[in-house]
């Protein structure tokens, strides 16, 4: 009897994963745009293609020693907060170009038909890559981040830069920010994320358990405060349900705005680090964010309370603006 029902169990979750996959045949993926900040401002942007990869190298303030690729949320696009503060933060520290995959079209129906068209846009987006590889970037010049929904789908992008370039391309770093919990949601289609889809993965978990995934996923993973919530600056749960899940985008940018290292340690728990102190660990210490070293591995452990992003995730909830990093 067991057998059976578990055969069933089976059939019928390859059976749901089909449907869910082919109900979104008809989306437009063509609706897909590449959004390159620029600057001086978050205003300052151009909207490109995804088969238009010549013309975004072509760009006259496009620089060409780093450039990076952000993937947002389910729900946060081209003037929600986030990509915002992420363009804002990227323009200060200027050392890398930075472009948003604007998926708004595609994700604006429940969550399980967003995760459905993550499949969909995959694919072109990894050969619009593909495409920047064979114009002549450098791929050790390249690197994807993504928030909560975006942080796995940077993973199901790079994984299919391998796949459909026969092995021949990887995206050299992928940066996935408080990845979405595959145990909170009863209809959760996207893969874990794998260490193999880059040559360095590395995880910001701020609200595990919750909004975020539990599962240490990358090359190296980072829990600032325990990697739970409540995060520092953030108010009871019942008032800001992500505020704690936005907080390892708050500390991304934070590195990449400020340049300051923010140092992790790898104490073997967040309560080992406390009873020790970070002096028995400083000598092994790495910076978590833009900074951290393609080499780290295992897991890292801080306190850190910030301000940085508090106005875009808190106050601007209640709308109280304008905000200035």
């Amino acid at each position: 009897m067991l057998p059976d029902m578990a055969l069933f169990i089976f059939l019928f979750y390859c059976f749901s994963v089909v449907f869910l996959l082919e109900a979104s045949e008809d989306v437009d993926v063509n609706s897909v745009k590449i959004m390159f900040y620029y600057g001086p401002s978050y205003k300052d942007f151009e909207l490109f293609d995804l088969n238009d990869g010549a013309s975004l190298l072509k760009h006259p303030k496009f620089i060409h020693n780093h450039t990076t690729l952000f993937m947002p949320g389910y729900t946060n696009h081209r003037i929600n907060s986030i990509t915002v503060f992420m363009a804002r933060s990227y323009l200060k520290g200027n050392f890398s170009n930075f472009l948003n995959l604007d998926w708004e079209k595609l994700a604006n129906g429940d969550y399980t038909s967003a995760q459905q068209n993550v499949f969909k846009l995959s694919e072109k987006v990894a050969e619009f890559i593909i495409d920047l590889f064979n114009l002549g970037m450098d791929e050790d010049s390249f690197s994807m981040i993504g928030q909560s929904m975006g942080a796995r789908g940077i993973g199901v992008i790079a994984r299919d830069v391998i796949i459909r370039s026969n092995g021949s391309r990887i995206v050299s770093r992928i940066t996935p920010l408080d990845p979405s919990n595959e145990e909170a949601h009863d209809s959760f289609i996207l893969p874990v994320i794998d260490k193999s889809f880059a040559k360095f993965v590395d995880v910001i978990h701020s609200d595990s358990g919750g909004v975020g995934t539990r599962k240490a996923m990358g090359h190296a993973n980072f829990w600032p405060n325990n990697g739970i919530a409540l995060q520092p600056g953030c108010p009871d749960v019942n008032q800001s349900k992500y505020c704690s899940h936005t907080k390892a985008t708050a500390y991304w940018a934070e590195s990449v705005a400020h340049k300051k290292p923010i140092l992790a340690f790898p104490s073997g728990s967040y309560e080992e680090l406390l009873i020790n102190g970070i002096e028995k660990y400083v000598n092994r210490a790495v910076p978590m964010g833009i900074q951290c070293p393609m080499s780290t591995r295992g897991d890292y452990y801080l306190q850190h309370n910030t301000t940085f992003g508090h106005c875009y995730f808190i106050v601007r909830t209640f709308g109280r603006i304008p905000c200035e990093i």
